[in-house]
Protein backbone atom coordinates (compact mmCIF):
# COMPACT_ATOMS: atom_id res chain seq x y z
CA UNK A 1 0.00 0.00 0.00
CA UNK A 2 2.65 2.40 1.06
CA UNK A 3 4.14 2.06 -2.60
CA UNK A 4 1.04 3.26 -4.25
CA UNK A 5 0.45 6.35 -1.65
CA UNK A 6 1.64 8.75 -4.70
CA UNK A 7 -0.37 6.98 -7.16
CA UNK A 8 -3.76 7.94 -5.11
CA UNK A 9 -2.12 11.30 -4.48
CA UNK A 10 -1.63 11.52 -7.50
CA UNK A 11 -5.46 10.45 -8.79
CA UNK A 12 -7.02 11.89 -5.86
CA UNK A 13 -5.44 15.59 -7.41
CA UNK A 14 -7.22 15.41 -10.98
CA UNK A 15 -10.35 14.14 -9.13
CA UNK A 16 -10.21 16.95 -7.01
CA UNK A 17 -8.82 19.46 -9.74
CA UNK A 18 -11.85 18.58 -12.30
CA UNK A 19 -15.00 18.74 -9.70
CA UNK A 20 -13.26 22.23 -9.16
CA UNK A 21 -13.32 23.06 -12.39
CA UNK A 22 -17.19 21.68 -12.22
CA UNK A 23 -17.97 23.56 -8.72
CA UNK A 24 -16.60 26.77 -8.84
CA UNK A 25 -17.50 29.74 -10.60
CA UNK A 26 -15.17 31.47 -13.12
CA UNK A 27 -13.42 33.69 -11.02
CA UNK A 28 -11.98 32.48 -7.33
CA UNK A 29 -10.44 33.67 -4.33
CA UNK A 30 -6.56 32.80 -4.36
CA UNK A 31 -5.41 35.28 -1.62
CA UNK A 32 -6.73 36.44 2.11
CA UNK A 33 -5.89 39.65 3.24
CA UNK A 34 -4.94 39.85 7.58
CA UNK A 35 -8.70 40.82 7.68
CA UNK A 36 -10.26 37.78 6.13
CA UNK A 37 -11.63 39.30 3.06
CA UNK A 38 -10.38 38.58 -0.70
CA UNK A 39 -7.49 39.82 -1.68
CA UNK A 40 -6.65 38.19 -5.07
CA UNK A 41 -8.87 36.26 -7.25
CA UNK A 42 -7.87 34.88 -10.32
CA UNK A 43 -9.64 32.22 -13.01
CA UNK A 44 -10.50 28.98 -11.78
CA UNK A 45 -8.14 27.67 -15.03
CA UNK A 46 -4.98 28.47 -13.51
CA UNK A 47 -6.14 29.12 -10.02
CA UNK A 48 -6.93 24.75 -10.21
CA UNK A 49 -4.85 23.92 -12.66
CA UNK A 50 -1.59 24.71 -10.68
CA UNK A 51 -1.86 22.77 -7.65
CA UNK A 52 -3.68 20.04 -9.34
CA UNK A 53 -0.53 20.11 -12.02
CA UNK A 54 1.42 20.05 -9.65
CA UNK A 55 0.24 17.92 -7.09
CA UNK A 56 -0.18 15.19 -9.68
CA UNK A 57 3.53 15.71 -11.08
CA UNK A 58 4.49 15.38 -7.43
CA UNK A 59 2.46 11.96 -6.58
CA UNK A 60 4.21 10.21 -9.64
CA UNK A 61 7.35 11.41 -8.72
CA UNK A 62 6.19 9.79 -5.35
CA UNK A 63 5.26 6.53 -6.83
CA UNK A 64 8.10 6.14 -9.19
CA UNK A 65 11.16 7.33 -6.54
CA UNK A 66 9.86 7.61 -2.81
CA UNK A 67 11.20 10.38 -0.96
CA UNK A 68 10.06 14.01 -0.30
CA UNK A 69 7.97 14.20 -3.47
CA UNK A 70 4.82 12.26 -1.33
CA UNK A 71 5.30 15.04 0.87
CA UNK A 72 5.18 17.84 -1.21
CA UNK A 73 2.42 16.00 -3.33
CA UNK A 74 0.40 16.00 -0.16
CA UNK A 75 1.07 19.34 0.88
CA UNK A 76 -0.48 20.56 -2.44
CA UNK A 77 -3.35 18.12 -2.95
CA UNK A 78 -4.07 20.00 0.17
CA UNK A 79 -3.79 23.81 -0.75
CA UNK A 80 -6.13 22.52 -3.88
CA UNK A 81 -8.67 20.98 -1.60
CA UNK A 82 -8.19 24.12 1.03
CA UNK A 83 -8.85 26.07 -2.17
CA UNK A 84 -12.05 24.85 -3.14
CA UNK A 85 -13.74 24.40 -0.15
CA UNK A 86 -13.55 27.99 0.87
CA UNK A 87 -14.11 28.88 -2.62
CA UNK A 88 -17.59 26.77 -2.38
CA UNK A 89 -18.28 27.46 1.13
CA UNK A 90 -16.91 31.04 2.36
CA UNK A 91 -16.51 33.20 -0.43
CA UNK A 92 -19.31 31.75 -2.21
Amino acid sequence: MKKYAGLIVAVAAVIAAVAGFILLPDTIVTQIGASGQPSSTMSKYPGLLIPGALAAVFGWLAYKKQGKNFLVAVILLAVLVLEIVLNLTVFA
